[in-house]
């Protein structure tokens, strides 16, 4: 975050609970309600989306008298995504235009944000969403090279509840995502491992190529050590 921050343009902000993904899941839930219940199967309540708060309330009363509507509401996804991106522009894009905005959250893994068993589904859900609320979405997939626990203390340490056996294993599956969507969609997706941002020998070609996934100026400083590393205890 403090590599991309130290750009003049750029604002990312850190940690905020995996919060974005509470919008992925309310875009969700929406397409469930929309879709699902059989009042919105018979009547399609979101075909009306574009029609008048007279026309909708009409049409609200014209049932309610003939069946439980405990499902209604006339919104499609197009709308709900537009509220989304609202959202978006609202908190990070508050300072309008002519500067980059993002955010960085260690939670998006499987057993946190991805639910262990159906980690790849939501894993490529949650990718969609966010490629369609921005034009030009950048991901940038950091995780340190392994997935056990002694490297990662810090990562498990934030749900020491799960059995270790099935963390690591969340955590490989998460790694091995990271690098399958990498591999596919290059260009929005930059995979970088955490060790080689620290290595002598990797950390100048690592921010090169940062800096030219993000087509800035690859001959820009950056550095990867400027913030001091998190403190540990009390």
């Amino acid at each position: 975050m403090d590599a991309l921050n130290q750009l003049p343009n750029y604002l990312i902000r850190g940690e905020q609970w995996a919060a974005f993904w509470n919008v992925y899941e309310s875009y969700m839930n929406y397409n469930w309600t929309a879709s699902v219940p059989l009042s919105q199967l018979k009547f399609n309540w979101s075909q009306h989306q574009q029609d008048s708060f007279q026309a909708v309330k009409a049409l609200y009363h014209s049932q309610a008298t003939q069946e439980e509507l405990a499902w209604f509401n006339e919104f499609d996804l197009e709308r709900v995504l537009r509220a989304a991106r609202s959202y978006y522009m609202v908190l990070y894009g508050y300072y309008g235009k002519g500067f980059v905005s993002g955010f960085k959250d260690s939670r998006y893994v499987c057993g946190r944000s991805f639910e262990s068993g159906r980690c790849a589904e939501f894993f490529h859900g949650f990718m969609d969403f966010l490629r369609k609320l921005c034009l030009d979405v950048k991901v940038i997939f950091n995780s340190r090279t392994s997935a056990s626990r002694d490297d990662n203390a810090k990562l498990y340490d934030m749900d020491p509840s799960k059995q270790e056996d099935d963390w690591a294993r969340d955590l490989a599956e998460t790694h091995r995502l990271y690098d399958a969507y990498a591999a596919a969609h290059g260009g929005h997706v930059l995979r970088v491992l955490y060790e080689d941002m620290f290595h002598p020998q990797k950390n100048a070609t690592v921010a090169r190529q940062l800096l030219e996934f993000l087509r800035e100026d690859p001959n820009t400083p950056i550095t990867f050590n400027r913030m001091p590393p998190a403190k540990v205890g009390p």
